[in-house]
């Protein structure tokens, strides 16, 4: 019998292993992608908050920037909710 006991001791430690990657990973995606999200808000209104390095460049580079960087964040976002690792 302490076969048994010994793997059903080891199957939960990886069990627990396991979930707390998942959790970590879960983290880490919906942490990037709202980061990655929030860079691309900052992008479509560098010019009305006067951020000056943003500004600098030409619209149309910033738009396409800040629509990369929103759909990007939103499937990291994604990702980390569906938790298919």
């Amino acid at each position: 019998m302490p076969p048994l006991q010994t793997k059903n001791m080891s199957d939960s430690i990886e069990t627990k292993r396991e979930k707390r990657y998942n959790l970590s990973r879960t983290i880490y995606n919906i942490g990037m992608g709202l980061l990655i999200f929030c860079i691309g808000i900052v992008s479509f209104f560098a010019e009305k908050w006067n951020l000056t390095t943003l500004s600098s460049y030409g619209p149309v580079i910033r738009y396409s920037f800040g629509t990369i960087c929103i759909l990007y964040g939103s499937f990291r976002i994604y990702r980390g909710c569906k938790k298919e690792f």
